[in-house]
């Protein structure tokens, strides 16, 4: 198949498809089969660190494995790895990543912003707090980075005003943050 070939139905009238056709062209996303992308789908954590290992070429190696549930012979082995080498995904615990666990938004935005740090150097300083209406559901841990990405405009609220950050991160979701990113970035 070759860029020209990708077509993905599902998405001709979707608000993502312009960053999943960016993406699917240059091989950070495939579909979930030859014309269907499935853009409200979950996204794991697995497949959400291949996207962004993919799409900024973050490629670390470790020749042992770094969590229990990730396993050599995985296919998102070499992605994992690599985004916690380079200080960007934690595990879930001190020895598992939860692989196919889905990713919320909160977690992605950890995740983005933890990119962005290291890829640009730079300090992000918002001019204004959260004003979603469920931003005290955000958890501690994600509400500074959560601050910076609405400022920098990769991530926005849902259409009722919410962050949502429990709420699992869609497949054009991701395609959109990383799209996002990508444009601050370069």
């Amino acid at each position: 198949m070759t860029v020209e070939d990708i077509h993905f139905s599902d998405i001709d009238s979707h608000w993502g498809k312009n960053y999943i056709e960016k993406l699917a062209k240059s091989g950070v996303v495939n579909g979930k089969s030859k014309n269907k992308f499935k853009p409200d789908d979950r996204v794991t954590r697995a497949e959400f660190s291949k996207m962004l290992s993919i799409a900024f070429s973050v490629n670390n190696s470790a020749d042992l494995p770094l969590f229990k549930d990730v396993k050599s012979t995985d296919w998102y082995y070499d992605y994992v790895n690599s985004l916690y080498l380079a200080g960007i995904v934690n595990g879930t615990s001190g020895t598992s990543f939860s692989p196919q666990k889905p990713i919320t938004r909160e977690e992605s935005v950890v995740m983005i912003m933890r990119l962005y740090n290291l890829a640009s150097k730079s300090t992000v300083i918002p001019d204004d707090e959260l004003t979603f209406k469920d931003e005290s559901q955000i958890s501690f841990w994600a509400v500074k980075d959560a601050e910076k990405a609405v400022y920098l405009n990769i991530i926005q609220g849902t259409s009722s005003g919410n962050f949502a950050p429990k709420r699992n991160l869609t497949r054009a979701e991701a395609a959109a943050l990383i799209c996002r990113l990508a444009e601050v970035l370069y």
